[in-house]
């Protein structure tokens, strides 16, 4: 494959990948307005961001198995409608119940992008380029849900919280273009025409332990990243910090995680990819470590205390969810659709239930809050990893001593 063709996909799949977090909270600056203008809750504005994980979590399980039996560009395209029809919604919503109902075809429709680009990769890409690919675009998705709500909170202070679903009805459209024009469907005619319900690929994913045990390692690491990205803007709001500077604090927390990946490519010309990615297991475990240490000797006075060691868990995290991922989806590659939507299910329950419960905790524990989540996600995930040996998958295991 060609060089430009290359670089072209990878803008592409980064577009992918991007497209779900920013759909799912661009919009929360907008809270205030929203509710203003719909003369409703609080509560009732933030169910919107629980009806949007509802319908992910519904149709996250259909896309991957669908795109194996179809191929990736028409599942894309229906999704891609899905969610055009639901950003039209939101967008002319008069009431709270039409704007929920809108955000649940949202997210059913968006939910698409974020499952199909990792087979794509998987169908286009040589094994060996896997985790390179992957390494290059993850590092996208780890900044979307950061600075999203700053490019929203920006769109409604200069016209409106409705010139938000605009945008997300411009992205959509290019990426409905580039779809129809210029991606070339990546799924092989042999692949394509392959017999077995999806019952039968979940049925071969069920019975694979490294991909169970990839599954929950991946949503114990996310979980550890979404509950920072969570609990740190009331931290920092508590010193009076503005939105814009908290923004920006998660810049090197999204470079760390690109540093990350170039670290497990790094690695994988050396080690197997089992190996490397229980390399950053440890990694995330030894910066967790660091991390409850840091926020533990002093108190919390400025964001370099929690940004400058879990830079160190993000960098781990970098190295884990790149090549955990590849290492999954080379094994199972002729059910790699199915294969994406199983593993995001999983890890997307688990991060959401990390998450749920470190809010939870912020009002006791304040800051020590992060680093009892990044100590116990961490601990877990080394356990859980620890005992993998992949013999059972057939893969490579050579390991170097940690």
């Amino acid at each position: 494959m060609a060089q430009q063709k290359q670089f072209g996909f990878v803008f592409f799949a980064i577009m992918l990948a991007m497209v779900n977090l920013l759909t799912s909270d661009v919009y929360v600056s907008a809270f205030p307005d929203i509710k203003e203008s719909f003369a409703t809750s609080e509560m009732l504005v933030g169910w919107s961001l629980s009806i949007f994980f509802i319908g992910s979590i519904l149709t996250l399980p259909i896309y991957g198995p669908m795109s194996d039996r179809f191929g990736r560009k028409p599942v894309l395209m229906v999704g891609l409608t899905i969610f055009a029809a639901g950003s039209f919604g939101c967008f002319f919503s008069t009431t709270i119940e039409e704007f929920l109902v809108a955000r649940f075809f949202q997210a059913m429709g968006v939910c698409s992008a974020y499952v199909l680009w990792q087979p794509m990769v998987v169908d286009i890409y040589p094994e060996k380029d896997v985790q390179k690919i992957f390494s290059i675009v993850m590092p996208f998705l780890g900044i979307s849900p950061a600075l999203g709500p700053l490019f929203g909170g920006g769109l409604t202070e200069v016209f409106s919280w409705r010139s938000i679903f605009i945008f997300l009805l411009l992205l959509n459209f290019i990426l409905v273009l580039w779809t129809m024009f210029i991606f070339k469907e990546s799924l092989k005619t042999d692949v394509n025409k392959m017999k077995g319900s999806v019952l039968a690929s979940y049925r071969e994913l069920t019975g694979s332990r490294i991909f169970i045990v990839i599954a929950i390692t991946l949503g114990l690491c996310i979980g550890v990243y979404m509950a920072y990205l969570t609990l740190t803007p009331f931290l920092l709001e508590s010193l009076d910090m503005s939105p814009v500077y908290i923004g920006l604090t998660f810049i090197p927390i999204a470079a760390a995680f690109g540093l990350g990946g170039g670290v497990g490519k790094s690695l994988c010309a050396q080690y197997s990819e089992l190996a490397v990615t229980k390399i950053g297991v440890f990694g995330l475990l030894t910066g967790s470590a660091v991390l409850i240490i840091s926020i533990s000797i002093a108190p919390l006075t400025a964001a370099y205390q929690l940004f400058v060691p879990f830079m160190l868990v993000t960098l781990s995290i970098g190295i884990t969810i790149p090549t955990g991922t590849s290492l999954v989806m080379s094994i199972h590659r002729d059910i790699s659709g199915a294969c994406s939507s199983g593993m995001n299910l999983i890890s997307s329950l688990l991060a959401f239930i990390i998450t749920l419960a470190s809010a939870g905790l912020l009002a006791k524990y304040r800051v020590h809050t992060i680093g009892i989540v990044a100590v116990v996600c961490s601990v877990l995930a080394f356990l859980l990893i620890s005992t993998t040996t992949g013999d059972e998958d057939s893969i490579s295991t050579e390991e170097p001593t940690l």
